[in-house]
């Protein structure tokens, strides 16, 4: 018996490339269904925003719109490139982080942001 070296036969390639087709189109299927699930369950477990915010004497401190518009001029000067999710580059440059705050946000952010 011997065994020779070469090109697989027609019939041998053909399983392969159905084997490899097969294995794509489950893999895509499996990363599209893992995609899909973590986008529902992330919109499904989000925190509420509170209709409004109030200190111990009942005076209001902040509402939903004014959350609502704070997170649109995050997303509109886009911050979240100067820093991670848990915030750690705002401290190598919190001074620029402020300027684009203000230059997006306007005279509402002079009066907050000292």
């Amino acid at each position: 018996m011997t065994l020779q070296a070469g090109p697989p036969t027609p019939a041998a390639q053909a399983g392969i490339d159905r084997f490899l087709r097969w294995g794509l189109v489950v893999t895509l299927v499996v990363v599209v269904s893992v995609l899909i699930y973590g986008t529902v369950a992330v919109h499904r477990e989000r925190p509420p925003i509170p209709d409004r915010v109030v200190d111990s004497n009942g005076a209001v401190l902040y509402t939903k719109d004014d959350i609502i518009g704070g997170k649109g001029v995050f997303q509109r000067t886009d911050l979240l490139d100067f820093g991670s999710l848990y915030g750690l580059r705002n401290l190598a440059r919190p001074w620029m982080i402020r300027t684009n705050a203000r230059s997006a946000a306007g005279p509402y952010v002079a009066e907050v942001m000292p």
